[in-house]
């Protein structure tokens, strides 16, 4: 048998010859049910849809199918007639490899190519035949895609769909097909009426016909519904196959991959994967997993809720990249920003310094130069800092301190407000002076006493309370000490009180010098000058330090550069070695 685009059936020759031969099932529409034979001219019948041929019609009172009477008015079916003529006949002996084809309304170009056919003279195409006269007719159907719209969908059909049940209107599978009675041409219900409502003149498709008649063709509609088609989800692995009416109830009850529309994001889903598709979901509508009480919201929308909204999500703190590694909830992240987290920067209220909260708690407070600080000895000293509390502990008065003179040997330890009387009372080291109360080391006391004894001006000038060591001071400016003349570089020998110097100058000073200054303006610069030595000795003495020995300060003011020199060999709390015995 020829494939399925090429079927062999019995046809009606014009000839009138006639041959019986089993037709395919895609050929078995062309056959009169009467005669069995190929439709000459096929008419339909209005009682029951069916369709014969013409000429058997003529012979017959009542219809063959439903044995109604054939008085009724029979249209010819020109669509079946248009496709039967489009058939084309072969040579009889073409199972002998003749491979000739002519036209079905050619009936002398058949006939002449019998008479001529090479493939006649073979013995066993002629015993397979069986009658020389027989003829056969070679279909060769256009190919036509199997891919057509019904009632709007679209469906793959198990084989290729002729022209004429296609309608000419929507260039759809025809549904309902309605058959001209004016000119036989068939086209869908809907579309008749939608062509009739708008052409009020012309009211058939196919020809300029003002009337309204068209026939239900209820042969047709069998045949449309009767088609092989596959499940319209094939692409999606459905492999059902069945007739076109069976589609919907296939669908609707056994097909796993029927497509229908997700309820929440209306995409298409099939039912097999509905499960799968709820887990995936981004408009289906969820509740936080926080338990925040917020509902409906949708899965799209989950991660910037929890990332943005919820406030029981526990999230890191804002100083994470910092080093906090913290987590908290979103509601408690600003108490946990304003006091618990320690990487938020803060600035030190005593030295200004900015640094993060966990420094200052672990190690600035313990080293910060201006941070409070209490004197250990309990003065009571306010104001107090760790950079001024070493100085402070140099001044204050319960300092617990070495005796003042114990590089001399004292090595008694007391507060430094006791200081004065241990020296007077109790150290064993040092003696107070009757004259001056000056306290004086024990080896020195002999020769500071004879220096501090009372004596008097050796001019008479009655100034009493002079000492020894005060004595060169007093005479340096006392009026009767006897002093050489100013002019003694000059060649004046004389030597007068210092009371008469001037005088002696103005009248008995023989040495005269031209240009001398006047003695009144040279006393005004002398004056001016001893101001200015006076001021410097003040700045001097505004310059000078106290002794930071570390032992305590020996009370002498030095300058600041003079200091180490002073600490290495003046200041007596400096302690020096014995080379012999090794003891201070």
């Amino acid at each position: 048998m020829e494939s399925q685009n090429e079927q062999v059936i019995t046809a009606r020759k014009p000839v009138q010859c006639q041959v019986q031969y089993e037709c395919h099932p895609l050929t078995k529409r062309f056959i009169c049910d009467i005669c069995c034979k190929l439709m000459g001219v096929p008419k339909f019948l209005n009682c029951c849809g069916k369709i014969f041929c013409g000429s058997c019609l003529e012979k017959v009172k009542s219809c063959p199918n439903c044995r109604a009477p054939t008085t009724c008015r029979l249209v010819e079916d020109k669509g079946m007639l248009k496709e039967i003529k489009s058939f084309q006949v072969c040579c009889p002996y073409y199972l002998n490899g003749c491979q000739w084809t002519g036209e079905i309304t050619n009936s002398l170009t058949f006939e002449k190519h019998i008479e001529t056919c090479e493939r006649k003279t073979v013995c066993n195409s002629i015993a397979m035949l069986d009658i020389d006269e027989d003829t056969y007719v070679k279909t060769v159907r256009r190919k036509k895609t199997s891919c057509i719209f019904y009632d709007g969908i679209s469906y793959e059909f198990e084989n290729s769909i002729h022209d004429r049940y296609i309608c000419v209107v929507c260039l759809d599978l025809m549904k309902c097909p309605q058959l001209m009675a004016c000119c036989g041409n068939n086209c869908c219900l809907t579309c008749i009426k939608k062509w009739q409502s708008q052409k009020k003149s012309i009211l058939c498709p196919f020809c300029p016909c003002t009337s309204q008649n068209y026939i239900a063709h209820k042969y047709l509609q069998r045949e449309i519904v009767s088609f092989k088609v596959y499940c319209t989800n094939k692409l999606r692995g459905c492999d059902w196959v069945g007739e076109l009416h069976n589609v919907s109830v296939h669908l609707s009850a056994k097909c796993e991959h029927k497509i229908t529309r997700c309820s929440h994001c209306g995409e298409p889903v099939s039912d097999k994967n509905y499960s799968s598709h709820a887990r995936l979901c981004q408009e289906l509508p969820l509740e936080c997993p926080n338990n925040c009480g917020q509902i409906g919201i949708v899965r799209r929308t989950m991660s910037f809720h929890r990332s943005q909204q919820c406030k029981l999500e526990i999230i890191e703190c804002r100083r994470h990249s910092m080093g906090c590694k913290e987590r908290v909830k979103r509601q408690d992240m600003q108490e946990h920003f304003d006091h618990g987290c320690k990487y938020i920067p803060v600035k030190c209220q005593y030295c200004g310094k900015q640094m993060l909260k966990k420094e200052y708690d672990e190690s600035h407070t313990k080293v910060c130069a201006k941070f409070p600080a209490a004197c250990p000895n309990g003065c009571g000293q306010p104001g107090l800092t760790r950079r001024t509390l070493n100085s402070h502990r140099t001044d204050c008065q319960l300092e617990v301190v070495t005796c003042t003179y114990s590089s001399k040997g004292c090595l008694e330890l007391i507060k430094r407000q006791d200081m004065d009387s241990h020296l007077r009372h109790s150290c064993k080291k040092v003696k107070v002076c009757p004259y001056c109360d000056q306290i004086v080391v024990l080896k020195e006391y002999q020769s500071h006493k004879r220096q501090c004894k009372p004596v008097e001006c050796p001019n008479g000038c009655g100034k009493t309370g002079l000492f020894l060591r005060t004595l060169s001071k007093h005479r340096s400016q006392c009026e009767l000490e006897v002093v050489p003349c100013r002019r003694k570089d000059r060649g004046c020998e004389v030597k007068v009180q210092r009371k008469d110097l001037q005088h002696h100058l103005d009248t008995n000073c023989k040495v005269t010098t031209v240009g001398e200054t006047n003695p009144k303006k040279q006393d005004s610069i002398h004056s001016k000058k001893r101001m200015i030595n006076n001021s410097r000795i003040q700045l001097y003495k505004s310059e000078l330090v106290k002794c930071v020995h570390p032992a305590g300060s020996c009370h002498k003011r030095v300058r600041p550069q003079h200091m180490l020199q002073h600490l290495v060999t003046d200041c007596y709390r400096t302690r020096t070695y014995c080379f012999n015995c090794g003891l201070p």
